[in-house]
């Protein structure tokens, strides 16, 4: 079974859901042994990593009929599903994971708005809506370097340049002058970057 993870975690990390995804659907007739908790989040970072957020829901499912659900991992799971919910632009598959969050007590993170406001594609309405309810739910009403970073961005893309110096000069106005610099030069970069290299039991 470690052997198994330490390939599928290779194929998360070259973004090669294909291969994640057959190394997690044949790991019980070749090894013997049915995949474990870990086994599913690899599978899922590769699903993140290559954008894929239809089968990313497949395979929590997939765990959570494996009695997998309640482990140690969910937290990152989360993570991995927003992933692939933002770099697929499934902004709905997005709040309704948001929705359970919540609706299981846990309280929101700046991160999960960050790939809400990513899903949304040219949305930018509902990007500027988000970054609001971010600033509602930080404890300090100020969110994070990435959340603007992101709305901006979308509204960039979107065409929406009065949205855009609005943002700016919210960011300006609290200290993120490198922000803006770097949106001008590359607006569509990444935001909140993912865990590093995942450790395998």
């Amino acid at each position: 079974m470690h052997r198994y993870n330490l390939l599928i975690d290779a194929r998360g990390r070259a973004g090669d859901a294909d291969g994640a995804l057959s190394l997690l659907s044949t790991m019980r007739r070749r090894t013997g042994h049915a995949p474990n908790a870990w086994s599913y989040t690899l599978a899922l970072h590769a699903c993140a990593r290559a954008g894929d957020a239809r089968r990313a829901l497949e395979v929590i499912e997939s765990k959570q009929r494996a009695g997998l659900s309640h482990d140690p991992l969910v937290h990152m799971d989360s993570y991995f599903l927003l992933q692939a919910c933002a770099a697929d632009q499934q902004l709905g598959w997005a709040m309704n994971l948001i929705a359970e969050m919540r609706k299981a007590g846990v309280q929101p993170e700046g991160w999960w708005f960050t790939f809400a406001i990513r899903a949304c594609g040219q949305r930018w309405k509902e990007a500027v809506r988000l970054l609001e309810a971010a600033k509602r739910t930080a404890a300090d009403g100020r969110p994070e370097f990435a959340t603007y970073r992101a709305a901006a961005s979308v509204c960039r893309h979107a065409r929406q340049m009065d949205a855009v110096r609005a943002i700016e000069a919210e960011m300006s106005k609290l200290g993120m002058h490198k922000v803006t610099a770097s949106l001008r030069q590359n607006p569509l970069t990444a935001v909140t970057p993912p865990p590093g290299r995942i450790f395998v039991p």
